[in-house]
């Protein structure tokens, strides 16, 4: 259920980028660490608590968010009187 919620956040808050097909692949390549991350982690620890997932996908959204935000910047235009710079 978090991971659908993350990876729904995630593409709604992308939604300027996509046109850009290397975005769609960023977030495939995310969303299969993370699932791959949770694989390792539930082997491990197979009493995981479901609450914990909570804090986990708040901070990964962060980290998707951000991660989207750095490799793909927004443009923003200056605009001085009406020519654009």
């Amino acid at each position: 259920m978090y991971t659908g919620l993350l990876l729904w956040i995630t593409v709604r808050q992308s939604r300027r980028r996509w046109s850009h097909w290397s975005v769609w692949l960023v977030i495939a390549c995310l969303s299969t660490i993370h699932c791959l991350a949770f694989v390792v982690i539930l082997r491990i620890y197979p009493h995981w608590r479901v609450i914990w997932f909570w804090p986990i996908a708040v901070a990964e959204a962060g980290a998707f968010g951000g991660t989207l935000a750095w490799l793909f910047p927004e443009r923003r235009s200056k605009l001085k009187g009406n020519e654009q710079l």
